[in-house]
């Protein structure tokens, strides 16, 4: 195996558009999706039931799913494969407040269980430990949020030590630390967000 092959093991995208076969039904994709991967099959049913994806829609073709039933399939893929690295684009897209919720809770259990979380939104969010502006491919702002034991956040301007840095060196630094964390990146305006 490649040292790609090797990396995409460990990363899971959820991107704005879901990659999702038509043709096949919602738990025929994550079977695919997740022997595609080498991940463990036994996940699939409590990420199915996880997302609300349970009885008929499970054997619904993901052509005949709405905008939002297709976002929490891909959303099950990414919780049956559990990698350790995820990269979210606008998770929320195409979500109702139910599903946000949900899709919230997860984000946050996969970060308590060592997950390095990376998400790039334009609407703020309470949920990142940090969040990290990008203007033109830069990092312009670093803020680090920190709850305290009354239960109130703080937040720490970390910008001196990542002033300049790419979004790529964030993730990857994100990554090597061995500490789970969850990192959003904001762009200061459309299309200055840019991870290659």
């Amino acid at each position: 195996r490649t040292e790609r092959d090797q990396v995409k093991s460990h990363v899971g995208l959820l991107g704005h558009s879901v990659a999702l076969y038509d043709e096949l039904t919602v738990r025929e994709n994550l079977v695919f999706q997740i022997k595609a991967a080498r991940g463990d099959m036994a996940r699939i049913p409590s990420a199915l039931d996880m997302l609300g994806l349970t009885g008929r829609l499970t054997n619904t073709r993901a052509g005949s799913l709405s905008a939002g039933q297709r976002r929490r399939a891909a959303i099950a893929i990414l919780v049956a494969r559990n990698p350790d690295i995820w990269l979210l684009d606008e998770p929320h897209a195409s979500l109702d407040a139910q599903a946000r919720d949900v899709l919230d809770d997860i984000i946050r259990q996969a970060a308590l269980s060592g997950t390095t979380i990376l998400v790039a939104s334009h609407e703020p969010d309470t949920l990142a430990g940090r969040v990290v502006s990008v203007s033109g491919g830069l990092v312009v702002n670093d803020t680090a949020t920190h709850v305290t034991l009354n239960g109130k956040a703080t937040a720490e301007n970390t910008a001196e030590s990542t002033a300049g840095a790419t979004a790529e060196n964030m993730a990857g630094n994100a990554a090597e630390s061995g500490e789970s964390d969850i990192v959003q990146a904001m762009s200061a305006r459309e299309g200055d967000f840019h991870v290659a």
